[in-house]
């Protein structure tokens, strides 16, 4: 399946109607990965999607895929939305479902890593409730 029709892009453009029609034809295609190894749930956490989130996890995607080269979760990817209340909505669904947080990339980085380098003061503060 190609990117623009498949899952990962329905999940990134939060079109809810479109994901649920595919996992319907296929339930593996709620952790498919793309040639770089994403899930549609990393895509719905660095796009801040928390609807296609939470359908993806309650319909048995994985919480903590990780890709092949980057070693990147979804959790890794939530830090890095420009709405920090939604980040942390994500996050906090993720933890409650099984979410890693000291889970490192291939960089040795934390989610908590990667909210103190961008700069995500919010988001910050919640990761470091995990210490």
């Amino acid at each position: 399946m190609d990117f623009e029709r498949g899952i990962w892009q329905a999940a990134m453009d939060g079109n809810l109607a479109k994901v649920k029609i595919l996992v319907k034809k296929n339930k593996n295609n709620v952790s498919a990965t793309d040639q770089s190894g994403y899930t549609p749930l990393h895509y719905a956490c660095r796009h801040q999607k928390l609807e296609i989130v939470k359908f993806l996890i309650q319909n048995g995607s994985p919480t903590d895929p990780v890709t092949p080269s980057t070693l990147s979760t979804p959790l890794h990817r939530a830090v890095l939305g420009t709405n920090e209340d939604i980040s942390i909505q994500i996050l906090q669904f993720l933890v409650k479902n099984g979410g890693d947080v000291k889970r490192k990339d291939c960089d040795g980085a934390t989610a908590l890593d990667k909210a103190k380098h961008f700069e995500k003061k919010k988001v910050e503060e919640y990761l470091l409730s995990f210490k």
